[in-house]
């Protein structure tokens, strides 16, 4: 079956990853078979109608009266005409607690480790959950936004890192016995492109994989169309080169976390200007509902009558169908359930003697 996935993103801050009004990155849009367009687009018409000839703007649109109604009306739509709704959310503050762990415990930097711990997700994530909701974020995420820091700021942050895990010997020895090269090789990873440095290509190779996993398992295959993003046109062209092209496919498996190297069920990658096509107005539509109602759950702010009812349907469609992903903390997932009515308990203690045992298996001093 052929299908087109449209999609647009909200909550792109650039390389400001601590934005406390768009704490949420969320990069997706609808997947339309090509036998379900017209349909749509009739559908479309019937609920946009008073608004055609002009581009619909989530900033703009949620602002109406009618809006969530008539985005519930849409989601509907979508549904019953096996338009499924295909995104993933990052949680920005979140991302850097991760980011700071790959940098400071990759042993290209850290000449204390071994290579094993590069696969070692759980470990890592247990690592990242400790040092959340830290000043440590704030300062590794100015090093992002500005893509330039000096020798002694660094040293400032990994001792300021080392301190964090003084509970843990073994994490906080493998820190301080960093040495100078590993640091100015960690500085070099940051000097670079303002591109470079934002979530908008991670974002795309995981949103990627989102598609492939669920197209593969419907037997679909699909041409992405995105709006024109500015800057990353070669970008684009590596993302084609590296997963599109011909090539034997491998497939990391760890738990629950499964990892592509080819998505051979994605067909092409395309740029479209937004203005001219209302798909991809939709999908804007359904980011920046996406971020709205995350924000929402995550300051614990009473949800509305069609935002429950819509992530209600998403919980199924992610436990059921995967058509969509997540990178936040356990806490934020725990509200998100909460605000829908399901009951659930996350463990927040934090066993340090068998992390930091979990740790020793990968030291190499």
């Amino acid at each position: 079956m052929d299908a087109i996935f449209y999609c647009d993103e909200s909550g792109n801050t650039g390389t400001n990853w601590i934005d406390a009004d768009q704490p949420f990155f969320v990069y997706g849009g609808w997947l339309i078979p090509a036998q379900s367009e017209k349909a749509i687009l009739a559908g479309l018409d019937e609920i946009f109608g008073t608004q055609s000839g002009n581009e619909i703007k989530a900033k703009r649109f949620f602002k109406r009266t009618k809006a969530y109604e008539e985005f519930k009306m849409l989601f509907d739509l979508m549904l019953h005409n096996n338009a499924f709704p295909i995104f993933i959310i990052l949680d920005k503050a979140y991302i850097v607690a991760p980011k700071i762990i790959e940098t400071f415990f990759d042993p290209a930097y850290n000449q204390t480790l071994a290579a094993g711990i590069t696969a070692d997700i759980d470990l890592k994530k247990g690592l990242a959950e400790i040092i959340m909701d830290k000043p440590l974020i704030s300062d590794f995420a100015r090093l992002i936004r500005q893509g330039e820091y000096s020798l002694d700021e660094m040293e400032d942050l990994r001792k300021a890192l080392s301190k964090q895990f003084s509970a843990m010997p073994n994490i906080s020895k493998s820190i301080d016995n960093i040495n100078d090269e590993g640091i100015l090789d960690m500085l070099s990873e940051f000097h670079s492109s303002n591109t470079d440095r934002t979530l908008t290509v991670p974002g795309l190779t995981f949103l990627m994989q989102v598609v492939q996993v669920f197209c593969e398992k419907f037997d679909m295959r699909s041409t992405i169309i995105l709006d024109n993003i500015r800057g990353y046109d070669n970008w684009l062209d590596s993302l084609a080169e590296i997963f599109l092209s011909p090539g034997e496919r491998q497939i990391l498996k760890y738990k629950s976390y499964e990892f592509h190297s080819k998505y051979p069920n994605i067909t092409n990658l395309k740029l479209m200007d937004s203005k001219v096509e209302i798909f991809i107005q939709i999908s804007d539509l359904l980011c920046g509902f996406i971020s709205k109602a995350f924000r929402k759950t995550a300051d614990e702010v009473a949800l509305n009558k069609a935002e429950k009812e819509i992530l209600e349907h998403l919980l199924v469609l992610h436990d059921d169908y995967y058509t969509w992903d997540y990178v936040m903390p356990n806490k934020q997932i725990a509200k998100y359930l909460k605000a829908i009515g399901v009951d659930v308990h996350f463990q927040d203690t934090v066993d340090y003697h068998a992390l930091d045992f979990a740790f020793s298996q990968y030291l190499k001093i």
